[in-house]
């Protein structure tokens, strides 16, 4: 069996990295923005559990991600993908925590 390589870091998975790190960031301050606006001043009842945890999931996998990008050369296209499918699965849980509530 012939092992293979694996693919070399490019300095475009380290671009796409930085900028999901950047996007996130900006996910988690839009969201908490969101939930305490419609909380607070809107005065509506929100699940707030389970949407500052999901938040709360997407700020360590940021930290995590953020550590993996400065200590790391290698697998780095692995960890984008994984950190991709994170932020998919926390946006489709909060969707379908709305959509339960209604």
């Amino acid at each position: 069996m012939i092992a293979t390589p694996a693919p070399q870091i490019t300095d475009a998975v380290r671009r796409n990295m930085a900028l999901l790190i950047q996007l996130r960031w900006l996910a988690v301050g839009g969201q908490l923005f969101t939930i305490l606006l419609v909380h607070g001043p809107m005065g509506i009842a929100l699940p707030l559990a389970p949407l500052l945890a999901a938040i709360s999931l997407l700020v360590f996998i940021n930290i995590v991600t953020l550590y993996m990008l400065r200590r790391f050369e290698a697998g780095l296209e692995y960890a984008l993908f994984t950190a991709l499918m994170f932020d998919i699965a926390a946006l489709t849980w909060q969707q379908e925590r709305r959509l339960c509530s209604y």
